[in-house]
């Protein structure tokens, strides 16, 4: 199920690669695009509390899949619904019982199962240009780091073993690829209280990019992904989201923390390619990053723009938390003041939270 209201279509830059741009004038809260899943997966820490199809709460009412005895459902309707997708899920549950696969390897097999099941399409690309297959989206497996190539042989173990050792016509170097395909194009899935519940893969969502400062953002109903602009965008803008890797996990620990937590107290040091803290413990020295040994004056301008982004935060923090404490469910709203947030502290944060934002 896909659905375009804004005009958008697709392009390819030297710089930025493929993505997603106006086709004409797109006015603020546009449905860009409302799509449904590949595939997704419940995350197994929520397990129980929310249904494994429709994925909305159901806590203490939920069925339990008489077969596996894992899955739940909020009724016999998403029950019987659930099953296509279910089906080889339920026998491999109970081929690897009482083990349970990481929700990677459940992903990664609900993606070749439905692969299995659907023909591919006779074309392509669609009337706007965006790819129809999950060979086309991006999966560079030559950029893979080392670490993560042999966190990928742990993978496929278990996929094998929950497969049963059919691996339904894919070599090991596909099983890489998609591997790689979803863990650059996956979507953590967020409820309404943007309590992140599962992991999904999207096919034309995929080819939005992603920014520090972006101008439309992403919201779930259940396993349906919507993107709707946050801003007035003219013919030709690219259409850009909050970073996947981020989504809104970061935010709810900025608004969880206080900003006289030691780690908000630190600063990216600005040093081109250095990973290091800047930090002054006493205001009248410099300071000076661990990792590289550069200085910093204690009268530089990079401390005011700390001290500014802390002061919009918390602005905007308290703006957020009045929209959720009078029950306000305007995505629109919240999420443009987290969209605000990322904008102010992306610049200044520390890098185990502003590289993830750039790359």
């Amino acid at each position: 199920m896909t659905t375009f209201v804004g005009e958008v279509e697709t392009v390819t830059t030297l710089d930025c690669g493929r993505g997603v741009r106006c086709s004409t004038n797109i006015r603020k809260g546009t449905t860009l695009l409302r799509e449904g899943c590949i595939a997704c997966v419940l995350c197994e820490d929520v397990r129980g509390s929310y249904c494994d199809h429709c994925l909305l709460p159901g806590y203490d009412k939920l069925m339990r899949c008489s077969g596996c005895k894992f899955a739940r459902y909020c009724n016999r309707k998403c029950q019987k619904n659930a099953w296509v997708e279910h089906k080889e899920e339920c026998k491999g549950l109970q081929r690897v019982a009482p083990n349970v696969p990481t929700d990677t390897v459940r992903l990664l097999a609900r993606i070749m199962w439905r692969s299995k099941r659907l023909t591919k399409p006779a074309i392509d690309k669609d009337d706007k240009n965006f790819p129809l297959t999950i060979e086309q989206l991006q999966g560079d497996v030559d950029k893979m780091v080392e670490q993560r190539r042999a966190h990928i042989g742990a993978v496929f173990f278990v996929l094998e073993k929950f497969l049963g050792g059919n691996l339904l016509g894919y070599t090991a170097a596909e099983i890489l690829r998609l591997f790689v395909v979803v863990e650059i194009n996956g979507f953590h899935l967020f409820d309404h209280e943007l309590k992140n519940i599962g992991y999904a893969l999207y096919q034309r969502a995929s080819m939005v990019n992603h920014h520090c400062e972006p101008n439309c953002l992403v919201v779930f109903d259940g396993p349906i992904l919507e993107v709707r602009s946050l801003q007035d965008l003219k013919e030709g803008m690219r259409n850009t989201v909050c970073p996947k890797s981020l989504n809104f996990t970061l935010l709810h620990y900025i608004v969880n923390q206080s900003f006289d937590d030691q780690i908000l107290k630190c600063v990216a040091c600005p040093v081109e390619d250095c990973y290091g803290l800047l930090k002054k413990n006493d205001p009248a020295e410099d300071a000076k990053c661990a990792s590289c040994g550069s200085t910093r004056s204690s009268s530089d301008a990079l401390w005011e723009n700390a001290l500014a982004a802390e002061n919009s935060a918390e602005g905007l923090l308290e703006s957020a938390n009045n929209f959720r404490k009078n029950g306000d469910i305007l995505f629109i709203k919240l999420q443009s003041i987290m969209s605000g947030i990322l904008q102010v502290v992306c610049p200044v944060c520390p890098p185990n939270i502003s590289r993830r934002l750039r790359n």
